[in-house]
């Protein structure tokens, strides 16, 4: 006679042990306890009962406690079933209706040719694993969700290409221009100080700068500095916004749209543009411009600015032997925009006196503008100092402007630029006094 029996299935109410799985039929097996020995009953069930991948057809012993039992597809052990029947004897003292789960796995199948018994006539078990349709499903998942991430990487980072027009990824180009080994550069480089540098540039007062360097005629309280002061007591009373600037600039993208080919893409405009942003992120007081550049297709050696706008002409790139070159010009094209000249020009066009004003500078009033060059030359070196260009490049440039250019008290005069042997000799200066820097 049987001393105890267990009713084994998925419905939770009718069964002493029950397994939450759609495989296992509601009422699926029995489990009986009689002569010290596990009988397992298979009850009709719709997928089936096991015993180390044997369908159980008749009332069948568990020999180990290491033997697989499957209910459908579900799989367990012996010692598995005897926990459950240890927990559930516990919680039938406390309520007579109880049951308990069932501990294992419908994700794994075995199968075997041979089944282990305690006897001298044992065979090998061999048994392979199957994944089952759940593993499947959530290793499909898995592929997708990796796919869409690397889908979404790639799109990412094609849409900054195209928006930034692969500014960020010229800084190889730079290093690839570096180790061609310009010779220029690598001078420079010895020639500078090699102490730590700075994260932003040196705040200089070039209100009150000492521009005796420049000669006589930008000297303190000379017919520049009258002039400035006419000028700033004639224009007093006209209010300009930084807005105003950047209209002035917005204009002079007009005209040069009209009367030259200007590009926003391309390797030289990629070029310009890092060293452009680079130079940005060390101005020590910026006054918010949003600064845009425009490569002018047009061989003349110059580059302007306007109200935040940048156009820099290839026949000033095409002058430039080096980034460190380009970085000069770039840098003194920001300080007209940094210390307020696009101001002084917005003003004289709200005033209506721009024209006439352009006109009495390239004439006999040009000294005045050669005050504002000069202060952007020395305004330039102290932004590049930060960064990794060599001040001593923007010497360089000079010189081979000067072999280029006649110059003597006259043409010097009528300018609205210093003389360029001038101007290399007096960034000089500023670098030996501001950085003790030699760059001979």
């Amino acid at each position: 006679m049987a001393d105890k029996i267990y009713h084994i299935g998925r419905d939770k109410f009718k069964n002493q042990i029950y397994v939450n799985d759609d495989s296992v039929s509601s009422i699926h097996s029995q489990l009986i306890f009689s002569e010290n020995t596990w009988i397992l009953v298979d009850l009709k069930s719709s997928n089936g009962t096991f015993i180390n991948n044997e369908k159980v057809v008749s009332p069948t012993k568990i020999q180990n406690n290491n033997d697989v039992i499957k209910f459908g597809q579900f799989l367990t052990k012996k010692q598995n079933i005897l926990n459950s029947v240890r927990k559930y004897e516990f919680e039938k003292k406390k309520n007579t209706s109880c049951s308990v789960p069932l501990k294992g796995d419908r994700h794994v199948v075995i199968e075997s040719d041979s089944i282990i018994s305690g006897d001298n006539n044992s065979h090998k078990n061999r048994s392979k694993i199957k994944i089952s349709l759940t593993s499947i499903l959530v290793g499909v998942l898995i592929l997708l969700c990796v796919a869409l991430l690397i889908v979404g990487i790639i799109f990412w980072v094609n849409q900054n290409k195209i928006a930034d027009l692969n500014e960020n990824n010229d800084d190889t180009e730079q290093v690839e221009d570096d180790e061609e080994g310009d010779e220029d550069d690598k001078e420079d480089g010895e020639r500078e100080n090699t102490k730590p540098k700075p994260t932003k540039q040196k705040k200089i007062n070039y209100q009150k700068y000492d521009f005796s360097c420049y000669g006589k005629l930008l000297s303190n309280r000379g017919p520049v500095q009258i002039g400035e002061e006419v000028e700033n007591i004639l224009l007093s009373n006209i209010k300009v916004s930084r807005s105003d600037e950047v209209a002035l600039g917005k204009s002079s993208y007009n005209r040069y749209k009209r009367k030259y080919t200007i590009l926003s893409s391309g390797y030289e405009y990629n070029k310009l543009k890092r060293i452009l942003r680079e130079l940005e992120s060390k101005l020590a007081s910026p006054r918010g411009f949003n600064y845009k550049l425009y490569f002018v297709k047009d061989k003349q050696v110059n580059a302007f600015t306007a109200g935040g706008y940048i156009f820099f002409h290839e026949g000033m790139y095409d002058f430039c032997e080096n980034d460190s070159e380009l970085a000069a010009v770039l840098s003194h094209e920001i300080a007209h925009n940094e210390l307020g000249h696009i101001k002084d020009m917005a003003k004289k066009h709200k005033a209506g006196v721009l024209e006439l004003d352009q006109i009495f500078r390239h004439t006999i009033g040009g000294a005045f503008s050669q005050k504002d060059e000069a202060a952007c030359d020395l305004f330039g070196m102290d932004l590049i100092f930060p960064t990794n260009y060599k001040n001593c490049a923007a010497m360089d440039l000079w010189d081979r402007m000067s072999k280029n250019r006649r110059s003597d008290l006259l043409s010097d005069f009528f300018s609205t630029h210093p003389a360029p042997k001038k101007r290399s000799h007096c960034i000089g200066e500023h670098l030996n006094k501001h950085y003790n820097m030699n760059c001979e």
